[in-house]
């Protein structure tokens, strides 16, 4: 079951210190025990402070990643493209996005992902130009909970409001909030809701759990790089589309390598779906015949609750020499062989590189990395003397993770509960009063009621 926890918070220019630190002290357990859940299913998950899936217009929202290694977490967003936080948008904190005075064009799918394209679930969030939003759960619920919408004005006093769901009355509350009672599958929907003499808000999902397992994508041939023509197969596992599974994709422009040697991947194009112009859908995921470059691209699976599997970056080459390597992290101690080949052979000589230093000359096309460690991770490419130089391509090495190595040191868990609280203290602050942009004084009252919902 997971768990709700409503903090009706009265904002005022004379709030009492006490309050403030009744507010601080409950986000803080949040905090923790979501921490705590986090490590026990070794899962990351996507927190937004507040929890709600629409914000008014210059609002400040906090975007978090809690995994018992978030420090390899970040927060990214998708709205027609796939961004990460820090790169034109939000201010990254270790896993932690700060969002301050957000603008119409920030909204859209946000979601945690690893540098080895592990995926958390994401969250749709809007944010609001107009003169009313819903409040309502960022997260899908889960079944069985209470679950309260509360329709918001940039007025001083809580507003009388309509609720529809689908279009549909369900009813007015004179308080402006509605609660929905032991939350069931029925009860999912696209709500709104509408205040007399103000407007409406936009409409936003209110999901359920869907109790289903997170997909893992995984593509025939398992290489970074192929050659355009070839046929591609991806899956995101036995009949997943039955289950509402689909791939999509983001078309890539380029690629770049940071200071610490770590490829960025600038998409650029925008995201669709396989179907939509573009790839055959199947029971399991989704076949690309004769493949071009156009189709290099971030691939994905996602659900209809905005669950997400891991990510691909797939390289379509039309150059005459690849370099065949994992297109998934390999795990710390396996033993990798690496491939230079053209569309005819695989056992010619060929030069391998990483990170632009000469490694070795692999006789017959081909070079075993050994017991691999973090020091084999990096760029990689290889050259034919006769035929010309593969692009490159970066391979990931993954530790032990959570799942397969527990770690049972107290201390260090300790230690890793403080740093999280460390991190979120000074955005804490996101709920208190600030100081309000002139030209939007004017619109905001002295004293607002704002309830804040947040699920785990």
């Amino acid at each position: 079951m997971g768990t709700r926890i409503v903090l009706v918070e009265h904002i005022s220019d004379q709030k009492s210190s006490e309050a403030t630190e009744t507010m601080r002290t409950t986000l803080h357990v949040l905090l923790t025990l979501s921490f705590f859940q986090t490590l026990v299913n070794g899962r990351a998950s996507v927190m937004v402070i507040p929890n709600s899936s629409q914000f008014f217009e210059y609002e400040n929202i906090l975007v978090s990643c809690n995994s018992s290694s978030s420090w390899e977490w970040t927060p990214w967003r998708n709205d027609t493209t796939l961004v990460k936080c820090g790169s034109g948008w939000g201010k990254l904190n270790v896993s932690t996005c700060n969002v301050t005075t957000v603008k119409l064009s920030e909204g859209g799918v946000f979601w945690c992902q690893s540098k080895y394209g592990d995926s958390s679930n994401g969250v749709n969030i809007s944010i609001v130009g107009g003169p009313v939003s819903l409040q309502s759960p960022a997260v899908p619920v889960t079944e069985g909970d209470d679950v309260t919408l509360s329709c918001r004005t940039k007025m001083a006093d809580a507003p009388s409001a309509d609720f529809y769901k689908d279009g549909v009355s369900i009813g007015a509350e004179d308080d402006g909030h509605m609660t929905l009672y032991n939350f069931t599958k029925s009860n999912q929907g696209a709500y709104k809701c509408r205040v007399q003499h103000a407007g409406e808000s936009p409409e936003s999902w209110v999901l359920m759990e869907d109790g289903s397992d997170p997909a893992s994508l995984v593509m025939s041939p398992a290489s970074a790089q192929v050659f355009e023509y070839r046929n591609l197969s991806l899956s995101c596992g036995d009949n997943s589309s039955v289950d509402g599974w689909r791939i999509f994709r983001s078309t890539i422009t380029t690629f770049s390598t940071s200071a610490t040697g770590v490829p960025t991947v600038n998409p650029g194009g925008k995201t669709s779906g396989c179907g939509d112009k573009w790839g055959n859908i199947t029971s399991c995921g989704c076949n690309i015949y004769t493949s071009k470059q156009a189709d290099t691209a971030i691939y994905w699976c996602e659900s209809r609750a905005k669950q997400r599997s891991n990510s691909l970056n797939i390289s379509v080459q039309e150059t005459a020499v690849i370099l065949e390597s994992p297109i998934l992290a390999v795990m710390k101690g396996d033993n990798v062989t690496l491939v230079c080949k053209t569309k005819d052979r695989d056992d010619l000589r060929a030069d391998f590189y990483k990170d632009g230093s000469f490694l070795e000359t692999g006789a017959a096309g081909h070079m075993t990395l050994h017991n691999v460690s973090g020091y084999d991770e990096g760029v990689y490419k290889c050259h034919i003397s006769t035929e010309g130089e593969s692009a490159t391509s970066f391979l990931f090495v993954r530790g032990a993770t959570a799942a397969t190595a527990p770690r049972t040191d107290w201390v260090w868990l300790v230690l890793t509960v403080l740093r999280h609280l460390v991190v979120f203290c000074p955005v804490l602050r996101l709920h208190l009063p600030r100081g309000r942009r002139k030209d939007d004084e004017a619109t905001y009252g002295q004293n607002d009621d704002v309830t804040t919902e947040h699920h785990f």
